[in-house]
Order: C-alpha cells, then sequence, then structure tokens
C-alpha cells in the first residue's frame, strides 16, 4: 500500500511538477507511521503547524489550502488542524503534533528543531538542504517520489517509526 502510495505521488509530482502539492499529500500521512502518534494529540487531533517568513507566506498559504483541499479536516481516526505561524510563539510549538518549516531564519529553525527533538515531534521542510539543519524529513522528488528521514535526528530524537515507511524512504546521512 505504501509503494502505490508513493507510485501514485510521483506520477502526480511528473504531472503537475508542483512540489507543494505533492508534500500537501504525503507529509501528513507521513504521520500514521509515528508509533506514538496518539500521545502527541490534542484531543484526537493532530495540529500541523506550519511556519513561515515573510518571503514564503504565499507558499504557506497555498500549502495549507492544499492540504485542506486533499485531507479536509480529518486523516483516518483522527482530526486534521492546519495551523499557520509566521510571528511563532511557544503557544504556537506547544500545541502542535508536527512541524513543517519553510526556509526561515536559522535562529528559529534552531528554536523549533530544538523544542521538537525535546517533545519527539516530526518535523518537515520544504528542501531537502533543510536536512543538515536537523530537520526530521524532507522531499527527495527526482523520477519518484520518497521521503528522505534524516536518521540522525530521528535517533536523538527518541522518535519511533513504523518500519513500514523505511521501505519506500531514502536515509539522509
Amino acid at each position: 500500500m505504501v509503494k502505490c502510495f508513493i507510485i501514485f505521488l510521483s506520477l502526480l509530482n511528473i504531472l503537475f511538477g508542483n512540489e507543494l502539492i505533492t508534500q500537501s499529500k504525503l507529509f501528513p500521512y507521513f504521520l500514521m507511521y509515528d508509533k506514538e502518534l496518539k500521545d502527541k494529540t490534542i484531543d484526537n487531533t493532530i495540529n500541523f503547524l506550519i511556519v513561515y517568513d515573510e518571503f514564503s507566506k504565499e507558499s504557506a498559504f497555498k500549502l495549507k489550502e492544499s492540504i485542506i483541499k486533499e485531507h479536509g479536516f480529518k486523516i483516518n481516526e483522527y482530526k486534521l488542524n492546519t495551523i499557520l505561524a509566521e510571528n511563532l510563539t511557544i503557544d504556537d510549538l506547544k500545541i502542535a503534533t508536527a512541524i513543517y518549516i519553510f526556509d526561515i531564519d536559522d535562529k528559529y529553525v534552531k528554536i523549533i528543531t530544538n523544542f521538537a527533538k525535546k517533545h519527539k515531534l516530526i518535523t518537515f521542510a520544504n528542501k531537502s538542504a533543510m536536512l543538515k539543519k536537523d530537520i526530521v524529513v524532507a522531499l527527495s522528488i527526482k523520477k519518484r517520489v520518497q521521503p528522505l528521514i534524516n536518521l540522525k535526528v530521528l535517533k536523538s530524537s527518541n522518535i519511533k517509526l513504523s518500519y513500514k515507511i523505511f521501505k519506500v524512504s531514502k536515509i539522509y546521512e
């Protein structure tokens, strides 16, 4: 099932060439492979936080719109709440189940990734180059679409993923 999903995403990316659409489909589903997801939700709700800056504002809004279009307000048995945060506060982080980070100022990336590690939250990025900044997952979009997992950060964050996701992912080291 996971392989079919990845093949579908690869075809979608080839047809439309829009990474945001592909990310909006993949990243919320990726959370389903977090073995401790239930413990990270609030009232059975996934709070998917999207952090952006003034340069990525339009893309952030498009990503949120695409997530809602694809998933609505539910994914599997969980409610899905997509939250935009330009002026990030600690309160935004406290309610997050997962965090998507655009290429923002490094000092904010560091604050977010440190918080995420401490609370075992999966972080996603719009660019694979962000993996070197302690992001957990980005996408490798070449001939096929694959999640690119930063194993070092995954381990140091003590995030437990189902082994199934590793069958279709690439490892970033």
